[in-house]
């Protein structure tokens, strides 16, 4: 299931955030696969953001109260790729946030 689309007009690629499905982008009749998602605390991508040269992928979680318990200055982003230099960064531990002992 799609769950965010970006479209990045610098690289002519529409960015494709996928439920349990990583990050795949779109360029002409020609589809590829990014980066899968490997946080150990959310569920899919969520939303895509351009910043810089940087494609940044987050995620979103619930915990059984049914909303997220981590606050949205505490995200990291779990998928940052570099547009101009190819590199790309995966993030198991995508939150500044510690549970309660």
């Amino acid at each position: 299931m799609v769950a965010e689309t970006l479209d990045d007009p610098q690289e002519h690629v529409r960015w494709i955030g996928i439920l349990k499905g990583g990050v795949w982008g779109i360029r002409g009749d020609r589809v590829f696969f990014l980066a899968p998602q490997l946080s150990d605390t959310f569920e899919g991508i969520e939303s895509l953001r351009l910043e810089g040269d940087w494609l940044l992928a987050y995620g979103h979680t619930f915990s059984d109260a049914g909303e997220s318990e981590i606050v949205p200055k505490d995200l990291r982003p779990s998928i940052r790729y570099n547009r101009r230099t190819h590199q790309l960064q995966l993030e198991r531990h995508d939150y500044n946030w510690e549970p309660p002992h």
